[in-house]
């Protein structure tokens, strides 16, 4: 019978054993925003908001989620910032966990959400959220700031890569393979 080991793998190099800490490649420093809650490195931030759910609000965010999660690139395409987005009902559906990488500063980027995705945002939130008032209410602000936590631990395996750079990218890779496919034929 074999027994699995739970401490983290080693490899030799040179003769020496090498924790994975010591073989990865480094990132930039992972430093708090500048501007407000959330961490940053290189280019990209964290967003992280655990926020009260009022009774139900769980039940009627999931009977509207088809249409949300359809809209979903539509209002991220808008901001074009945004790397990954998560929302999540935990705790017996009492809270909401949202959860975003993007690129720059928090309250530019909180700003844009606003300005650019309010009518998603409402759809999903109100009447959902204990607190949220809406995207253009006065007070959006001080309730998201109230809301906002920050990770212990975040992770960005791109720190210097933009969205804009991404969707670059793959520009250039469709146009190289329609290239090649072109040249194949």
């Amino acid at each position: 019978m074999t027994t699995q080991s739970s401490a983290p793998p080693q490899a030799k190099q040179n003769g020496s054993a090498q924790t994975p800490a010591a073989q990865a490649t480094p990132n930039p420093t992972v430093a708090k925003q500048p501007d407000g809650a959330g961490l940053r490195t290189g280019t990209v931030a964290e967003f992280t908001m655990l926020a009260p759910v009022l009774p139900g609000g769980a039940d009627k965010f999931r009977a509207n989620l088809a249409t949300t999660q359809g809209q979903a690139a539509y209002y991220e395409g808008l901001l074009g910032t945004v790397h990954d987005l998560r929302i999540v009902f935990i705790n017996n559906d009492t809270q909401v966990l949202f959860a975003a990488t993007y690129d720059g500063d928090l309250l530019p980027y909180v700003a844009d959400v606003f300005a650019k995705a309010t009518p998603w945002l409402d759809a999903m939130f109100l009447g959902v959220l204990d607190g949220y008032a809406g995207g253009h209410d006065p007070g959006i602000l001080d309730w998201v700031a109230k809301v906002q936590i920050q990770a212990d631990l975040w992770y960005a395996s791109n720190p210097t890569t933009t969205v804009k750079d991404v969707t670059r990218a793959q520009k250039v890779m469709q146009a190289f393979d329609a290239l090649l496919d072109a040249a194949s034929s």
